[in-house]
């Protein structure tokens, strides 16, 4: 069998001559979020909620999967812009990030769904 490496530091390939039996594996990439809003510029303060938010979810900690987090208030109160705070500063921290609503059961099955379809 014959081969040709293709490719950078950052994409290798390998194309084979010759041969059908090869399994193919999917790449995933690299990183992956559908937060839905762009980053706000103008948001400001609520160190203490991120740095909690920080602890109890440190990227590469089980319990991240195991304790589901929830911020709760009144609406208007800036409860979507702690989390689009914190999903922004911390993208490099996680592989992949699901922004789904979960008012309702349906909701939240919805948003996996639609982000692993």
């Amino acid at each position: 069998m014959q081969g040709q490496v293709v490719g950078d530091n950052n994409n290798v390939q390998i194309h084979f001559h010759g041969s059908s039996d090869i399994p193919t594996h999917p790449t995933l990439p690299e990183r992956v979020n559908n937060i839905p809003y762009p980053p706000n510029p103008y948001f400001t303060g609520r160190e203490e909620v991120l740095s909690q938010l920080e602890t109890t979810l440190q990227a590469g900690q089980p319990a991240a999967l195991s304790q589901p987090q929830a911020i709760s208030g009144l609406g208007g109160i800036g409860k979507t812009q702690i989390a689009l705070a914190y999903a922004y500063h911390h993208l490099q921290d996680y592989q992949t990030i699901l922004w789904s609503r979960a008012d309702t059961t349906e909701a939240l099955i919805s948003g996996f769904t639609t982000f692993f379809s």
